[in-house]
């Protein structure tokens, strides 16, 4: 009888061993599901989380009258996420940012920066005869590495070590972007050659719209935005159709829409990039600076191939160019410098707010130039 009685009581406790094992097991699980619902809401912006924080309370009205008041509030809430948030403190304002609707300021300064560059780039390579568009690309890439790298020695930049996995997953958008970023220069190195190029700048958003339902990013625009976007459209084609389209050369037809197709394949997949990273633990999680460096990275590399296969090779540039002239210094180092801004602010828009608004804010100054004209 007592070894019947000690054969169930092994069997028992065996039995609530391995129930306290799945208990480990389902407790660790969801230990992981919680980090993950954490980094996740640190992308949403005050004014979603104060909706979460309103549709919480409202059940506990019952148990607030009885002396029962909630205590956490929406800031508390996010001071406490940003202690162990691995973007840093530049990354988290960053974001706040964008999510606090800065938008018309951030559109006010691109369109500024875009007119001054084009300004001086208007001046800089006739007066100087430097047409090389690829030259001033990987220079303003390599202007970037060094700057935000210096911002990181200086400690207000919290960068990760370059991840080689991530900047595969980088490449397809970096090649994108460096070789529109040449045709652009490209186009406004030859001025003759310019006037597609800025009747396609328009039809970006339209574009990134039609690719972000048909490659399913995750920040989709609502159906309102979606109609409007597509009627302002339609009416800068209408009213530039109307006043009439300068002289096209040929090579216009090519690599115009090829620069606007790239330029929308790069922001798309660089939000996608960013969608998948997002995925990850928080405390391996790379912030939004790092995948902007790591885009850089892979963009220095592209940009260095793509300009020793140029017939004007490096050689060949650092002969013609007018270095012992400071004027020569001045604008090269203007226009790089405003190119690194303008680029920052496109990817920044990106990865923080969605590729259509990184459109919008890219072409928003060429969109409205016809409607003014109206006036």
């Amino acid at each position: 009888m007592y070894r019947a009685e000690n054969r169930r009581l092994s069997k028992t406790l065996e039995e609530k061993d391995i129930e306290i094992e799945n208990l480990k097991v389902q407790e660790d699980n969801l230990q992981d599901v919680v980090k993950n619902l954490k980094s996740k809401l640190d992308y949403l912006p005050e004014d979603t989380l104060h909706k979460m924080q309103v549709k919480k309370v409202i059940p506990q009205k019952g148990s607030a009258e009885a002396g029962e008041f909630p205590t956490r509030k929406v800031g508390a809430a996010r001071g406490g996420r940003s202690g162990k948030n691995s973007m840093g403190g530049a990354d988290e304002r960053v974001h706040s940012g964008y999510a606090e609707g800065d938008g018309g300021l951030d559109v006010f300064v691109y369109g500024q920066a875009d007119k001054l560059r084009n300004f001086v780039a208007g001046i800089f390579i006739p007066q100087y005869h430097y047409p090389f568009p690829v030259a001033l690309c990987f220079t303003q890439v390599l202007v970037s590495l060094v700057f935000i790298n210096l911002l990181h020695a200086l400690g207000l930049v919290h960068l990760r070590p370059y991840s080689r996995s991530l900047g595969e997953r980088l490449l397809l958008p970096a090649i994108c972007n460096s070789v529109h970023s040449v045709l652009m220069t490209w186009a406004k190195a030859s001025s003759p050659y310019a006037n597609l190029f800025l009747f396609t700048v328009p039809l970006l958003p339209l574009l990134t719209l039609g690719f972000s339902f048909a490659l399913k990013v995750a920040s989709l625009p609502s159906h309102h935005l979606s109609v409007l976007i597509s009627i302002l459209s339609g009416m800068f084609v209408v009213i530039t159709a109307s006043n009439g389209i300068p002289v096209v050369e040929s090579l216009e037809y090519l690599y115009a829409p090829l620069a606007l197709i790239l330029h929308s394949l790069s922001l798309i997949t660089f939000a996608k990039v960013s969608e998948s990273v997002r995925q990850q633990p928080s405390d391996v999680q790379p912030s939004v600076f790092d995948i902007y460096y790591a885009q850089l990275v892979i963009q220095s590399g592209v940009l260095g191939f793509l300009w020793l296969l140029h017939p004007d090779k490096p050689w060949l540039v650092l002969k013609m160019s007018s270095w012992r002239n400071l004027l020569f210094h001045g604008y090269l180092l203007a226009i790089v410098l405003l190119g690194m801004v303008l680029n920052f602010l496109v990817c920044t828009s990106t990865l923080c707010v969605s590729p259509l608004a990184a459109a919008l804010l890219y072409s928003a100054r060429y969109m409205v130039q016809p409607f003014f004209h109206l006036l």
